[in-house]
């Protein structure tokens, strides 16, 4: 099956709003107040064009979004970018969209001359396949703040470097 599928990536679009919110909403690890950053996020990036605080791409297969992701430049950084956001639809888990998503914010992240990028997770368990995925992705864990989400719910912090500092 993971042959047959193509992915593509591409910008977010004005038309994709309705299907992000029912990928969002239909993803169980996210917290209603998560779900509702997201859609914010989502909703400001759509409606202020020239805003460069929040880059959002978009997987899809067909008419079907797989998957979005959102990224954006730390301020008063030089080269170093946040991962704020990145999901995949249920459905179309294990078939390559979110490797493309993180491969497309790694080339754009480059091309704007970035040299690291961060991941923030908890590390509850039902945020595990979450950290391999990063590892998979070679990233490395660079922090763990203890209790910082909640007791007993740390914030893992995850940690590329896709260039050398000059």
């Amino acid at each position: 099956m993971k042959n047959l599928i193509s992915i593509k990536i591409r910008k977010l679009g004005k038309s994709d709003f309705p299907g992000l919110k029912s990928l969002i909403t239909g993803i169980q690890n996210f917290k209603n107040e998560e779900k509702v950053c997201a859609l914010e996020l989502i909703d400001y990036a759509l409606k202020n064009k020239n805003q460069s605080d929040y880059i959002i791409y978009i997987a899809e297969s067909g008419k079907n979004i797989t998957g979005f992701i959102i990224y954006g430049w730390i301020d008063l950084t030089k080269g170093c970018y946040d991962l704020y956001w990145i999901a995949t639809h249920k459905k179309f888990r294990k078939i390559g969209s979110g490797k493309k998503l993180m491969e497309r914010m790694e080339k754009d992240i480059k091309k704007h001359k970035g040299r690291s990028i961060f991941i923030e997770t908890s590390s509850k368990t039902n945020y595990l396949s979450a950290r391999k995925f990063y590892t998979s992705c070679g990233y490395h864990k660079e922090a763990c703040i203890k209790s910082f989400y909640d007791k007993n719910d740390d914030k893992i912090i995850y940690r590329k470097d896709i260039r050398s500092s000059e």
